[in-house]
């Protein structure tokens, strides 16, 4: 695991790498060129309350793993999520998730 600077409270997170054979994200589908490591993403993140359960976990590449926390701070900050379909969804997935809980944790 490598550490990571959350860049909105500025506080390290550890960041969960794959290294990966498999061209594979839950987010794009099938890679070209293959993505070196897959990250996990939790749907509802953790540092917002969420659990750290495998039904909470998808494997993402890099570049959706950065694009679905961008979308939920869009969300968070009431305006239209940027991200492809599938980032946007998950990003929704988790405030949906966070909302219903009484929004424990800290937002992204």
């Amino acid at each position: 695991m490598t550490k990571k600077e959350n860049a909105v409270t500025s506080k390290p997170y550890p960041l969960l790498r794959i290294n990966t054979s498999s061209s594979w994200c839950d987010v794009h589908g099938s890679h070209r060129p293959k993505p070196l490591v897959s990250e996990v993403h939790h749907i509802w993140p953790r540092g917002m309350g969420g659990p750290d359960g495998p039904s909470n976990r998808v494997r993402v590449c890099p570049t959706g793993h950065v694009n679905i926390h961008r979308a939920i701070r869009d969300l968070l900050a009431g305006q239209r999520p940027r991200g492809g379909r599938n980032e946007v969804k998950l990003a929704r997935q988790g405030v949906a998730a966070w909302v219903a809980a009484g929004r424990p944790g800290r937002p992204e």
